[in-house]
């Protein structure tokens, strides 16, 4: 049985479990590498709706696994250090 340590808000919860099932199915190809596939995924929608930004990052040398791929991890840590 899964007991929590702590109250946390279901929606977090939800919204990470759905993400990794619906975009993360194949990050463990990679392992222990960050998922290319994704990150290609994260930088179209970014160059699709900030491409601003976007240059931004090209004209600091900022690569997706920086901006993304830290992102998505402190996600799964977050809510997986509730359960």
């Amino acid at each position: 049985m899964l007991t929590l340590k702590k109250p946390f808000d279901v929606k977090k919860l939800n919204s990470v479990f759905l993400t990794s099932v619906n975009w993360c199915q194949h990050w463990f190809e990679y392992f222990p590498f960050p998922p290319i596939n994704v990150l290609s995924m994260i930088e179209n929608v970014l160059s699709e709706h900030d491409s601003a930004l976007l240059a931004f990052y090209y004209d600091a040398g900022i690569k997706t696994d920086l901006y993304a791929w830290t992102l998505l991890e402190m996600a799964f840590s977050e809510v997986c250090n509730l359960i």
